[in-house]
C-alpha cells in the first residue's frame, strides 16, 4: 500500500507542475471505471497535502523566480515521461512509467500508465483526451465518456501563489546546461526539508537529493524540462521500499505531435447505429454495452421518445418490467439481440438519465 502512496504521490506532484491534470477525467465513468475513480481519488487526497513539493524547489531566492508554474500552457505540444523504480530491502525491484503526449490546438492528450494499480500489476491503462471527449482503457475494453467543459488536459496547474516561502530558500544553481536539447537552468534541493516524509517510502531515511532543470531560452516559457528525486533509507519490514528513485523529462516541444481516437473503439461516442439518443445528450459515457447520459427534457419525454423511436429503428417491444412515477425499464429486442431501456427522473432536480444495456 506504501508503495502504491507513493507512486500516486508523485504522479500527483508532477503533473499538477507539468499543468497537465489527471484530476477529473474519469468523471461520469461507472461501475467499469470504479477503481480508476478510487485511485483519482486518492491522488486528490494526497495533493492537498503535499502541493508544495515540485512548485518549491522551483522557485527559490537563487533565481527560480522566473520559473513559470503554467509555461506549458504556452506550448504548442510536448511528450512527458516519467519513470519510477523501487528498491525494497530485500534486493527486489519494480518499475512504474507514465508516457504523455499533449497538444494545445486542438486540446489533446495521450497517456499510457504502466504498474500504477498495485502491486505485481503489470498492466495498462491508456487515456486520451480530445476536446471535450475521452476513451479510457483498462484491460480489453475502452470506456467513451464525454468531459465536462470546465475540465481541461492541457492545463489546470496548481495555486503556486501559496507556496511556502521558507522553502523557497534551499535550492541550489547550479548553472546552466543543456537537458533535452533545451538549454536550461540547473537547481539541486539536498536539504531534509524535502524528503516528505521519506520514512514513509524507505523506512529510515538516510539521505535524499532532488535535481530540476528549467528551460532557459528566450524563445520559450520556463517550465520544467527535467527532475530527478532519489531517497535512501533503512528498510523497516518486507514490504518497505529501501531506495525510490524518479525522473521526468519533457521532450518534443512544439513538434508535430498527432493525438487520435484509437482504432479499437467504437465511433460516433461508441453507440450503436440503431440505438436512438436525444439531441440534447450529454455526460455520456458508453461502457461496452452500457450506455448512459442524460438529457434536460422531462421525465415522460424521454418515454414517448424511445417508445417511438426504438420501434423506427427496428426493434420490437417493449416488455414493460418496471413503469411507475419517475421510473420506467422496457425490454427491447432485435433479432437475436436485446437491449434494457431504463429511464429515470429525479423528483427534486428534474434532471432524467438515461442507461442502456445491450445483450444477445
Amino acid at each position: 500500500m506504501k508503495r502504491k502512496w507513493i507512486a500516486l504521490l508523485i504522479v500527483t506532484l508532477l503533473m499538477s507542475s507539468l499543468a497537465c491534470s489527471l484530476t477529473g477525467i474519469l468523471k461520469g465513468v461507472e461501475e467499469v471505471s470504479e477503481k480508476a475513480q478510487e485511485v483519482v481519488a486518492e491522488v486528490e487526497d494526497i495533493a492537498e497535502e503535499s502541493e508544495d513539493f515540485v512548485g518549491d524547489a522551483a522557485d527559490s531566492e537563487s533565481g527560480t523566480g522566473n520559473f513559470d508554474p503554467s509555461a506549458l500552457d504556452e506550448l504548442d505540444s510536448y511528450r512527458m515521461t516519467m519513470v519510477m523504480r523501487f528498491k525494497h530491502d530485500d534486493g527486489t525491484t519494480e518499475e512504474n512509467t507514465l508516457e504523455s503526449a499533449y497538444t494545445r490546438n486542438p486540446s489533446a492528450s495521450h497517456t499510457i500508465m504502466t504498474g500504477m494499480m498495485g502491486a505485481d500489476d503489470e498492466s495498462k491503462m491508456e487515456i486520451i483526451q480530445i476536446a471535450n471527449e475521452q476513451w479510457i482503457q483498462m484491460g480489453e475494453d475502452w470506456i467513451y465518456s464525454e468531459v465536462p467543459e470546465d475540465e481541461d488536459s492541457f492545463s489546470n496547474a496548481m495555486d503556486f501563489d501559496e507556496l511556502n516561502e521558507e522553502a523557497l530558500e534551499h535550492a541550489k544553481d547550479l548553472g546552466k546546461e543543456t537537458i533535452n536539447g533545451i538549454r536550461c537552468r540547473h537547481y539541486l534541493i539536498d536539504d531534509e526539508y524535502y524528503l516528505l516524509d521519506a520514512e514513509d517510502m524507505v523506512g529510515e531515511v538516510e539521505d535524499g537529493t532532488m535535481e530540476i532543470w528549467i528551460a532557459d531560452e528566450k524563445n520559450l516559457p520556463a517550465f520544467t524540462v527535467r527532475i530527478e528525486y532519489e531517497v535512501h533509507g533503512k528498510g523497516s519490514d518486507s514490504d518497505t521500499i529501501e531506495s525510490f528513485y524518479m525522473t521526468m523529462d519533457v521532450t518534443d516541444v512544439n513538434t508535430n505531435i498527432t493525438i487520435e481516437p484509437p482504432t479499437e473503439a467504437e465511433s460516433g461516442g461508441g453507440a450503436p447505429d440503431d440505438i436512438p439518443m436525444l439531441t440534447d445528450a450529454h455526460n455520456k459515457t458508453v461502457m461496452d454495452d452500457v450506455i448512459f447520459y442524460e438529457t434536460d427534457n422531462d421525465f415522460q419525454f424521454a418515454v414517448d421518445f424511445y417508445a417511438t423511436e426504438m420501434v423506427n429503428a427496428g426493434w420490437s417491444g417493449p416488455e414493460t418490467v418496471m413503469s411507475m412515477d419517475n421510473m420506467s425499464m422496457q425490454n427491447w429486442t432485435k433479432g437475436d439481440r436485446t437491449a434494457q431501456v431504463n429511464i429515470i427522473g429525479d423528483d427534486e432536480t428534474g434532471a432524467v438519465s438515461i442507461t442502456i444495456m445491450l445483450g444477445q
